[in-house]
């Protein structure tokens, strides 16, 4: 999995690459991540977007839920922030710890 973002004095967009890298297919994917600087959601696109508290969750849209051992896709999100954007560190997909690159 891979997180980066471009952030401005009280906005961000994020982009993230989920990648598959069992020897397993997916057919449905949950992310989970919490923003650890107060950030709040405020759109998402390619996935289905939530947040809780600081808990972000994304989760596979209809047409990229299936990932092959070694897929990936792309999705993205906008936020606000009050002035301090800290990137989230800990991501699961699925429950399981994901390697952050």
């Amino acid at each position: 999995m891979t997180y980066s973002s471009n952030a401005w004095s009280t906005g961000l967009t994020g982009s993230i690459r989920v990648t598959n890298t069992s020897t397993a297919p997916l057919s449905s994917w949950k992310l989970v991540f919490a923003f650890p600087s107060g950030q709040q959601l405020s759109q998402g696109w390619s996935a289905t977007w939530a947040q809780t508290g600081s808990t972000v969750t994304a989760q596979n849209a209809a047409w990229n839920g299936a990932l092959a051992a070694g897929a990936s896709t792309d999705i993205g999100f906008n936020a606000t922030h009050t002035g301090t954007n800290t990137n989230p560190t800990a991501f699961t997909l699925n429950g399981v710890a994901c390697t952050v690159r």
